[in-house]
């Protein structure tokens, strides 16, 4: 919260938006009357200060220089003392953020260290520290919190090169957007400290390899492209040698000493070839990536070049799942659902074919053949190099591309191919399943009769929800009393409502608000957005009692339901009962989302949603 509403604008915003707010102010206000600044080196004012900052006085004669009139406005001068203002106080808010965070590492290291960095106390930590790198900063600041960068390398090795890759993973992605900035002391900064994460991970690894900085640095690129296109190469370009001149003057890893002992001479490190290789794998992706760039205007042309590129992956699944969602992000821009089904399908079937690698998907990839006969030739090419080492997928991850390919497939409207992936989800679904619903609706089996079985009496309560007809009719249907039919209902609808209602019909929370949240923007268009709401109508019989109550706006009796879903259309709460002549807003008072969010506890602690 405080670095949010410290944010540093940069000099030029903060001097234009105050030349805006009082430039009329300024002009019609008589000539005599314009405050001219104290421009008098050495007199202490404030103004003489913001122009001596900004080189803007004559180190001669302490006038104005060449470039600015002689009657510059006051407001141009207020201007320029805000812009100080705000830069000075940005930095020190800044500056006491950094030193607070140096002094918590220091004294809860082995707290941050637990379960090497996988816990949610370094998480809110490594993210205060990128939060740096994500905003635009003073270059004074800057070099702190690029020095601040350095001590977390060097203070938490196993948490970067042997906890979750993921922490690695976005270090890379901000350190590669800083090496991509306009600013050479951006960029040399950026460069310095991504050489030095390099050079840490080989001496972690007894100076064997940088696979874990390797792996993360490409996967870092291909996404910076899949979400810019408008890199510039010549910066990268500029960073890329830059850091492989720091590799080559490094004297101490130019030589892998021996042991003394052994009297054995001083060997050549691989380290230097390491990181040239790494620079010459960033160089090839830039290369397409200028391509890119030519055809930014033509959808067909990039996603062919795209798909060429992840093509050219086949070998590293990371890899190649990273460029497929970027394509999937292409698709979903230009309105192609069909498209982006059959990416997810095939990052489903690469990690299907992952997982029988592994042992725990037997079919592999060749269980998607009837979806698409190009899935198996593509996607069962893949070799266990060894950057799967920070690879951990899992059936879930499957059936969440699944689930994906299947919504969009659904706003496509191409029906014909769903049949073929609930075939591979259900299955799954009922090994996982835990049943806990059948213990409630399951009847015991005696002399004197055979109970209806629990898949039956499922059924019986779905078709009468989807259908809403007589009791009398479902028994005939179903070959049983009107009278079982009926009990068999409303067992199976309370048990639903007392055991899956509170289980499934929930608000998110946490990482999966921040998920719906994506989805609203992404999908729909709408930032900043946790959930739509809205109500309907239900028609009713009238009651014999307050019957005027029931009776709405739109000549019917009813009741109201009101409701709150996500961006896929799932129910995350709901509020049904009022009689139908009550407003909307007496019946959104009474809903639990809204008790929540009049009493804060709704979206908790957060000051920036998306």
């Amino acid at each position: 919260t405080c670095l949010h509403h410290f944010k540093y604008q940069g000099r030029k915003k903060i001097h234009d938006l105050s030349i805006i707010g009082d430039s009329r102010k300024a002009l019609t206000m008589p000539a005599s009357r314009r405050s001219m600044p104290t421009l008098i080196p050495g007199s202490g004012s404030m103004n003489s200060r913001t122009y001596s900052q900004y080189s803007d006085l004559n180190s001669e004669s302490g006038t104005l220089p060449s470039h600015v009139p002689s009657q510059t406005s006051s407001s141009e001068a207020d201007a320029l003392v805000k812009a100080l203002q705000e830069a000075n106080m940005s930095t020190e808010v800044g500056l006491a953020v950094l030193d607070i965070l140096s002094l918590y590492c220091n004294f809860f290291k082995k707290n941050l260290e637990y379960k090497d960095g996988d816990n949610s106390l370094m998480q809110r930590v490594f993210e205060l520290h990128l939060y740096f790198l994500q905003h635009s900063q003073s270059e004074t600041l800057q070099k702190h919190v690029f020095a601040a960068l350095r001590q977390f390398i060097r203070k938490f090795e196993n948490v970067l090169y042997r906890g979750n890759a993921k922490l690695c993973g976005d270090l890379c992605y901000e350190i590669l957007r800083s090496c991509n900035s306009k600013l050479y002391s951006t960029r040399k900064e950026a460069c310095a400290l991504l050489y030095l994460l390099m050079r840490q991970n080989f001496e972690h690894t007894k100076k064997k390899s940088v696979i874990r900085v390797h792996l993360q640095v490409i996967i870092s690129v291909n996404k910076l492209i899949g979400n810019v296109v408008g890199l510039s190469n010549s910066h990268l370009q500029e960073s890329l040698a830059m850091i492989n001149s720091y590799a080559s003057s490094d004297r101490q890893m130019q030589i892998d000493r021996k042991s003394k002992k052994k009297k054995v001479k001083s060997e050549k490190s691989g380290f230097p070839a390491e990181v040239k290789d790494l620079t010459k794998k960033i160089r090839t992706v830039l290369m397409a990536t200028a391509q890119m760039k030519e055809h930014e205007k033509d959808p067909e042309m990039l996603i062919d070049l795209q798909y060429s590129l992840a093509k050219s992956y086949d070998s590293t699944p990371e890899l190649r799942k990273t460029w497929l969602d970027s394509m999937a992000k292409i698709h979903l821009k230009h309105g192609n659902y069909s498209e982006e089904a059959h990416c997810f399908i095939h990052i489903a079937a690469l990690i299907a074919e992952y997982l029988k690698r592994r042992g725990c998907f037997p079919q592999g990839c060749a269980a998607f053949k009837l979806i698409s006969p190009n899935v198996e030739k593509e996607e069962s090419g893949i070799k266990d190099d060894s950057g799967m080492q920070d690879v951990q997928y899992t059936e879930e991850t499957m059936v969440e591309y699944l689930e994906k390919a299947s919504r969009s497939l659904e706003v496509a409207e191409r029906y014909e191919m769903l049949g073929e992936i609930y075939k591979l989800v259900i299955p799954i679904y009922e090994f996982n399943r835990d049943y806990e619903l059948s213990v409630f609706i399951e009847r015991m089996t005696t002399k004197f009769r055979s109970p209806h079985p629990v898949g039956k009496r499922v059924v019986v309560t779905l078709w009468r929800l989807a259908t809403n007809i007589e009791f009398r009719t479902l028994g005939h249907l179903f070959g049983m009393g009107r009278s079982t039919a009926c009990m068999i209902f409303h067992d199976v609808v309370d048990a639903i409502n007392s055991i899956l209602l509170p289980k499934f019909l929930k608000f998110s929370t946490g990482q999966a608000l921040r998920n719906t949240i994506d989805g609203f923007r992404t999908r729909w268009g709408f930032p900043q957005c946790c959930g739509a709401i809205d109500g309907t109508h239900i028609q009713i019989i009238a009651p014999k009692e307050h019957h005027a109550d029931y009776y709405n706006r739109k000549c019917h009796h009813s009741v109201l339901l009101q409701a709150v879903v996500d961006y896929n259309y799932r129910f995350s709460n709901i509020n049904v009962g009022h009689a139908g002549k009550q407003h909307d807003a007496h019946v959104l008072r009474e809903l639990s989302v809204f008790l929540k969010a009049s009493a804060g506890e709704l979206l908790p602690n957060w000051t920036i949603i998306c």
